[in-house]
């Protein structure tokens, strides 16, 4: 069963030593999703992201939008749909855009066909999501003819009723980063002792260890040992 961000915020307020289910005047249910999402976003920025895999439209022209969620397409993913038989039997090249640009000159003016390089571009604006590049453009549109993995933040969270975007297990590394955020807030507001210097190291402990986490799982079914030798001064 999914956790609830309810069900995390009364578990965080509890463990700092709030009274839970009640809704403090500062540290409101707005102000613990305001928090929330920050942690996630740092938890996604330190893992270089979530995996996750996005089907999109496949377009008659270069530049395909992804979500505003995506932090990268992972390399070498991308699969086309080109004759629309639910087949994925494209596997465009990963290309930088200088190196394509400089062996096929103005890359717009290409006669469409099937995609055969793919490279990523962001938008004209910051608030523009990035776009995947496909080139030579497809001469046709298939609905959901792209498909491709890519490292994502987490689903944006808008109310205490939504589900946590988290495994269960990973729930413990979230909860250092609560923490230290309320103490933060407890600081500024001139609380004397707010332990924001403990909660701040168990926050970073906590980052590191799911980085550890991210790069086992990344392995597959190896182990990954870690040694830890004392060191010792002869006489």
């Amino acid at each position: 069963m999914a956790t609830t961000v309810e069900d995390m915020m009364g578990r965080a307020a509890r463990m700092y030593g709030w009274h839970a289910g009640v809704e403090h005047e500062v540290f409101t249910h707005k102000y613990f999703v305001d928090r929330l999402n920050e942690r996630l976003a740092e938890m996604a920025d330190k893992a270089g992201g979530w995996r996750e895999e996005f089907t999109i439209n496949l377009a008659t022209t270069m530049n395909h939008a992804l979500s505003l969620r995506v932090i990268r397409i992972i390399d070498n993913t991308v699969r086309v749909d080109y004759d629309n038989d639910a087949v994925f039997e494209l596997e465009p090249q990963l290309i930088s855009e200088d190196e394509l640009r400089n062996s096929h000159g103005v890359l717009d003016s290409y006669d469409a066909s099937s995609p055969s390089y793919y490279y990523t571009q962001r938008g004209s604006t910051s608030a523009d999501p990035w776009n995947l590049m496909l080139f030579p453009k497809s001469d046709t549109a298939v609905t959901n003819g792209v498909k491709l993995w890519a490292r994502t933040t987490a689903t944006v969270i808008t109310a205490i009723g939504d589900n946590l975007p988290l495994q269960q297990g990973e729930e413990r590394i979230l909860m250092p980063g609560l923490m230290y955020s309320f103490a933060q807030t407890e600081l500024n507001r001139g609380v004397k002792g707010a332990p924001v210097g403990y909660w701040q190291d168990e926050w970073k402990k906590a980052l590191d260890d799911m980085i550890d986490r991210v790069e086992d799982g990344m392995r597959g079914s190896h182990r990954r040992v870690k040694h830890l030798e004392a060191m010792y001064d002869y006489i």
